[in-house]
């Protein structure tokens, strides 16, 4: 007889250990605070001139804040934050049930609520996403085939042409 056991997320500490386990395997280093300061010290170096390092570390951070209990049941975080477009659309109207298109999200809500605008569709639907930015940028992909990974991949690629 078995059972489904939902393993839980791993926390940020055990993220955290098992990257630096992981870099100090792909490094061949063992000692894991020099690693740890050499890490810290190599990204502060490539942030100062690399924008889209610098966006994928803040995406990173934001999948890392504490999750919070939602007050209403049903609903998730993304419904419950109003988008609100930094640009008028003249002469073309947004249709939510048309197919994703990232270039006109990014271009109706900016760089900001991109990712935001992402998360409000389902993994099939933005997958559709990925295609069409895969159509301008071929060669290119997500890291999974998960709905963050899709999310994280459309923003990568499209938040440096904002640049």
């Amino acid at each position: 007889m078995s059972s489904a056991v939902k393993a839980k997320p791993a926390t940020t500490a055990q993220r955290s250990a098992a990257a630096l386990e992981q870099a100090s395997s792909i490094l061949g280093l063992e000692d894991g605070k020099r690693l740890s300061a050499a890490l810290a010290i190599a990204a502060v170096d490539r942030l100062q001139i690399d924008p889209s390092l610098k966006e994928y570390v803040c995406t990173l951070y934001e999948q890392l804040a504490p999750k919070k209990a939602s007050a209403s049941k049903g609903k998730s975080k993304a419904e419950d934050i109003h988008l609100v477009p930094v640009k008028p659309m003249e002469g073309r109207e947004f249709d939510p049930s048309a197919p994703v298109d990232p270039y006109l999200l990014l271009e109706l809500y900016g760089p900001e609520q991109l990712a935001l605008a992402l998360s409000r569709y389902t993994a099939p639907r933005l997958r559709e996403g990925v295609k069409a930015v895969q159509a301008r940028h071929p060669g290119t992909k997500p890291a999974g085939t998960g709905k963050q990974p899709m999310i994280d991949y459309i923003v990568t690629i499209l938040l440096p042409l904002q640049l």
